[in-house]
């Protein structure tokens, strides 16, 4: 079974690495001379760099991969990730768009592939032309990744994975979701829980930056209200169980309305202010 997602919310941690724009920029001309690449424990990086520049910005992916892991998934499961995950670097938009078509608006996207329920290919696009490219994209779309092995390797819910990936987002990004979660909901946009957990795939195009900043909010709940762990073991068991079931299990929370009361009323206290 086939996985691909193509996100285009950016997001990131922080400002990871030391490179310039300048740098990947002027490497761009090279792109047609072909890539380079460097391994390391988790990551095969490739892009059109030295091999100082392609070892540092190793060294960064395993840096940022750790501190993922340690914030959002640190619940004792051990994740070899054998094949290990290909980080593209694109220093133009032209190779960038090849490999993500329709991507003119992100800066990254990511690629899982299964095999009977078993990851077989783990793949992350950068568009490193723009300023951000690092702090702007590749945590966001690593969470993807991790998230993916969370739970077995098939796709959890669309507003799980965007609301656990953007909060991996620069501050004022997750303020902007936000705000744009509350100027919906002020003018009746917002989505009933029921709806929201019940999509496969995105929302159209009018009611997306809904969807992103409420899915958002709706996972910082379930994270502050118990631990992420908890939220990833959410996530798996509803797939076998129902999100009823898992809620009363993981949380005890009866069920979806319940969710949706208890919610809300964060929401409207603003218990969950974004720090």
């Amino acid at each position: 079974m086939r996985i691909i997602r193509t996100f285009g919310m950016a997001a990131g941690v922080v400002a990871l690495i030391g490179l310039t724009v300048s740098a990947v920029g002027q490497a761009a001309a090279a792109e047609v001379r072909g890539w380079r690449t460097a391994t390391t424990e988790h990551f095969v990086v490739q892009a059109v760099l030295n091999d100082a520049q392609l070892t540092e910005l190793g060294e960064r992916c395993e840096a940022l991969l750790g501190e993922l892991r340690a914030k959002w998934f640190d619940d004792g499961v051990a994740t070899d990730w054998a094949p290990r995950c290909l980080v593209v670097v694109h220093g133009s938009a032209a190779t960038y768009l090849q490999a993500v078509p329709g991507g003119e608006r992100t800066l990254g996207s990511s690629w899982i592939e299964t095999k009977e329920g078993k990851i077989v290919t783990r793949r992350v696009d950068l568009r490193a032309d723009r300023v951000d490219w690092f702090a702007g994209a590749l945590a966001h779309e690593l969470v993807h990744v991790l998230l993916a092995d969370r739970v077995g390797g098939y796709p959890p819910a669309r507003w799980a994975e965007e609301g656990l990936a953007i909060l991996a987002d620069p501050t004022d990004k997750q303020q902007r979701h936000e705000a744009d979660f509350r100027a919906a909901a002020a003018q009746g946009g917002e989505f009933r829980l029921a709806e929201m957990l019940g999509h496969t795939e995105y929302p159209d195009a009018t009611r997306i930056t809904a969807f992103y900043g409420q899915s958002a909010s709706l996972v910082r709940f379930l994270i502050k209200f118990r631990t992420p762990a908890d939220f990833s073991a959410f996530l798996k068991h509803s797939a076998s169980y129902g999100y009823d079931a898992a809620l009363r299990s993981t949380y005890g929370i009866n069920g979806i309305a319940d969710l949706e009361r208890r919610w809300l009323n964060s929401v409207h206290s603003e218990e969950l202010a974004i720090r």
